[in-house]
Order: structure tokens, then C-alpha cells, then sequence
């Protein structure tokens, strides 16, 4: 349940192949802006256990994503910070909760990080883009070079719609799966990040 990344998890937020119109975060004008992710959308975690499939939801999260030509039909994108507290992993049963905070290490390491500042877009036939990055995720005080991806477009208001999800697995932060039931239930290595978010307009 260590999950977020988001990280993620969040994090956060890319998407899709780099094909020939591809453009790298370094193309972005000097004067870009730092738009606030602050707490719009969805990040939520799934994975399952010998017994049963379990959820968690990220209830807020905070980061920056600086863009650059965002006039354009594809904005650059110059880099991305996602922090995703540990205490706002929240599950439907107090027990797993406790277990999923406790194997994220909180009280020693109490926020998952994701920062990239390599960001790619690239345009889609359907009139939304895809992101991809390559950045750090920090877990449990474990961090780890992954590339995440995901599918954004720009909405008449001037925000930013942003989905896409990421699998992982929890030994690769070293974190040690959760059991309940003296051994008898345990947390799969597996796990899946879904995000839903929506960037506000720079102009905000």
C-alpha cells in the first residue's frame, strides 16, 4: 500500500510514446510559470493479497509543474515536483492503514517525492498530448530513477486535464509487504497507481 508514488506517485503526471514531434523540457522559454497542483484530483492505489483486492486513497497531495510555451498546442513542460504525505494514504479499514503507514517507515520518512525536470510531450490525433518523464521516486527513504507516463489535455477553461496510471513493485523500495492474520494474509508485491488530476490554469 505503499503506493504513491505517485507517486505519484503520483505522480504525477505523464503520458503516452515520443514520436517525431517530441519536445524536450530544455526548449521551454526562460519565462515560464509554476502552476500549483495543491490538492485537484484523484490519486488512488490498488493491489491485492492472498485473501483479498484493497485500495487506498490519496486524500492531498502538494507539487509544482513548471511549463513553458503553454500557449501552444503542446506545452513544454521544463519539470515536475510531487509530494504525497504518508498520512494521507488512507484505506477503508483502520488496521491496513496503520500496517500500509507503518511499511512506508512515516515516522522516519513521512512523505513520498517524485521530481523529473527531463519532460517530454509529444501531440495525439485526438487533440490531447502525451507526457513522459523520467525522474526520482523516494519511498520509505529509498529512491529510485523511473520513467512515468500519462495523457493530458487542455480544457476551455485553461486547465489542464491529466490521467494515467503506473505499475511498481514495493521490493523495489525495500519496503516489506504487509500480513495480517499471523502471516496468514499478505500484500502481493504488485501494486497499481491511478491518477486523475487537473492542473489549474496558469493564470490562477
Amino acid at each position: 500500500m505503499e503506493q504513491t508514488l505517485l507517486v505519484l506517485t503520483g505522480l504525477l503526471l505523464l503520458a503516452g510514446p515520443m514520436g517525431p514531434n517530441a519536445r524536450p523540457a530544455n526548449a521551454a522559454p526562460a519565462d515560464s510559470i509554476t502552476v500549483d497542483v495543491g490538492e485537484q484530483g484523484e490519486i488512488v492505489v490498488n493491489g491485492s493479497s492472498n485473501v483479498r483486492a484493497w485500495t487506498m486513497e490519496v486524500e492531498s497531495f502538494r507539487g509544482t509543474v513548471v511549463l513553458g510555451d503553454e500557449d501552444s498546442a503542446i506545452p513544454s513542460i521544463q519539470s515536475i515536483n510531487v509530494t504525497v504525505p504518508v498520512e494521507e494514504l488512507v484505506a477503508d479499514r483502520s488496521s491496513m492503514q496503520e500496517k500500509a503507514h507503518k511499511a512506508l517507515k512515516k515516522k522516519a520518512h513521512p512523505d513520498i517525492t517524485f521530481a523529473a525536470d527531463e519532460v517530454m510531450t509529444s501531440e495525439s490525433q485526438d487533440g490531447s498530448f502525451a507526457v513522459s518523464t523520467t525522474g526520482d521516486l523516494t519511498i520509505a527513504g529509498t529512491t529510485k530513477t523511473v520513467e512515468l507516463k500519462a495523457t493530458a489535455a487542455r480544457r476551455d477553461d485553461g486547465t489542464y486535464a491529466v490521467e494515467g496510471e503506473h505499475d511498481l513493485k514495493l521490493s523495489t523500495f525495500d519496503v516489506e509487504r504487509p500480513s495480517a492474520m499471523f502471516g496468514a494474509l499478505k500484500v502481493t508485491d504488485e501494486i497499481e497507481v491511478e491518477f486523475d488530476i487537473i492542473l489549474p490554469s496558469p493564470s490562477e
